[in-house]
């Protein structure tokens, strides 16, 4: 029975690691929220950048997002 549990464990052991490293990550996100400058609602795709002057943090954002249409 003892060999049976082996691959069990083993996959507990791995997923206990994986959850470990995704809380991690989370402990140091921080998510942020603008206001555009264009408050038109035309429906294009607007370009956004996020910088920072720490050559320390690695930045993921996405490139840009979609507007509101005026529907």
């Amino acid at each position: 029975m003892c060999s049976e549990l082996g691959p069990v464990l083993t996959g507990l052991m791995v997923a206990g690691r994986v959850g470990a490293a995704i809380a991690a990550e989370l402990r140091t996100q921080y998510l942020l929220g603008y206001y555009p400058a264009n408050p038109t609602h035309d429906g294009k795709y607007r370009k956004i950048q996020v910088q920072t002057s720490r050559k320390d943090i690695s930045i993921r954002a996405r490139p840009g997002y979609r507007a509101r249409s005026a529907e």
